[in-house]
């Protein structure tokens, strides 16, 4: 049972994220015991990122107070979750000797746990102080051959469905040759400045969305992995330039932000601007437009319904957002198309609803697929008729896109000639 509901889940979570990439190359051996150390922007969907990039089980730690409700509870007990008790949740924090105990079991066995240093998931876009949980854990383990494995989770919106995530894999902890009495404190510095490393991290998250804004006009089309990469790059030389030249890294900033809201004024994103192919495949949103509506009728209630109760829920917390949504479309849309099987079954015959009930779930994710073309090609015919319409307007555009991509460029130049 628990293997049914941990593929349902895992599924969910490939349906929510359009790309969940993998950055980095393994330094870890498959077959020796493992601690994960993550950065927590994201909830529950945390763990089952970092599952899915690993392509392999994954035994996580997880607040004690997820399993006094069933949406925290069946997920956790799914994946072998170990609860954690703590001291500002109200809970009993001596039972953390049965949450050890149970970490080294696994780790006698080979397991890969997952612990987010951090204490708690966030929406800060910086690395938190780290509690020094995880080197304890470590060190107690007594276990010359546990490899420390740092990951960076990178969510391009982390709180809108089919979006995309980014996990990068760091370089292992070098942390054999600690053996003093400070080693907790100095193995949690190796882990801090190991998540450093594999993490993107910025000032704030206007900046992480403008970096990322960016890197789509010189890497178009490129997956997330590549646009993170990219982000990174442009953090840095923007950093360096903010030291050396305040004034200019303002101005280029102004002048992004100003040609970002000329591009939302006439319905563009910088990125399509070069789209040539505007017309193919209206085709296909023009014939199958009767399906992709039924799709939209029958659906658009349910993700309203889910809207509104995660809206409420979260109170405003974006790490929670993606949890709430998930769980949610797992429990109101299968129960929406059993209940249309069963109005259909009242009004004609059970045949009838039952092909109705199994119909509606195909329909689902024809309909998701169509409008995801459908947006797609929307921008694209917004440029076409920019170009035909005002052509003037639609060369000027260019023109300034050019113009700062080549700023940008050249101040990514200058900046790598000097490293």
């Amino acid at each position: 049972m628990q293997a049914l509901v941990r593929h349902i889940l895992l599924s969910s979570v490939r349906i929510y994220f359009r790309e969940i990439s993998v950055s980095g190359e393994l330094d870890a051996r498959p077959n020796q015991p493992t601690l994960i150390v993550a950065n927590h922007p994201n909830g529950l969907l945390d763990p089952m990122v970092v599952q899915l990039a690993l392509n392999r089980r994954v035994r996580f730690l997880a607040k004690s107070t997820l399993f006094e409700n069933v949406f925290g509870r069946i997920p956790s007990l799914a994946f072998g979750a170990i609860p954690v008790y703590r001291k500002k949740d109200g809970q009993d924090t001596a039972k953390n000797d049965s949450m050890f105990s149970a970490v080294y079991d696994a780790f006698k066995n080979n397991a890969w746990v997952l612990i987010f240093p951090e204490g708690s998931s966030h929406d800060e876009t910086q690395l938190l102080p780290l509690k020094t949980g995880a080197a304890r854990m470590a060190i107690g383990a007594e276990l010359e051959n546990l490899q420390i494995l740092p990951i960076g989770i990178t969510y391009e919106t982390k709180h809108h469905f089919r979006s995309r995530v980014n996990v990068n894999l760091g370089k292992t902890v070098q942390w054999a040759a600690l053996r003093n009495e400070k080693r907790v404190r100095e193995l949690t510095d190796l882990i801090f400045e190991g998540l450093r490393d594999a993490m993107f991290e910025t000032p704030s998250a206007s900046l992480r969305q403008g970096f990322f804004f960016v890197a789509r006009w010189l890497e178009d089309d490129a997956p997330i992995a590549k646009l993170e990469e990219k982000a990174k790059e442009l953090e840095s030389a923007y950093g360096k330039l903010l030291i050396d030249n305040p004034e200019s890294a303002q101005q280029l900033t102004e002048d992004i932000s100003d040609f970002s809201r000329d591009l939302q004024s006439v319905g563009l994103e910088p990125w399509n601007l070069e789209t040539t192919s505007s017309i193919k495949g209206l085709a296909f949103l023009i014939v199958f437009a009767p399906f992709a509506f039924i799709g939209f009728v029958t659906h658009i209630p349910v993700y309203m319904l889910i809207r509104f109760i995660v809206n409420r829920m979260s109170k405003g917390e974006l790490d929670l957002l993606g949890t709430f949504k998930t769980i949610g479309g797992l429990i109101f849309y299968p129960l929406s198309w059993i209940l249309f099987g069963l109005l259909f079954a009242y009004l004609f015959t059970w045949e009838v609803g039952l092909i109705t009930a199994i119909l509606l779930v195909p329909l689902a994710f024809f309909t998701l697929g169509y409008f995801e073309r459908f947006n797609q090609r929307r921008r694209a015919l917004s440029h076409f008729w920019l170009t035909r319409v005002t052509p003037a307007l639609a060369s000027e555009i260019r023109g300034t896109r050019d113009q700062l991509v080549g700023r940008i460029s050249q101040l990514l130049e200058r900046y790598e000639r000097l490293e």
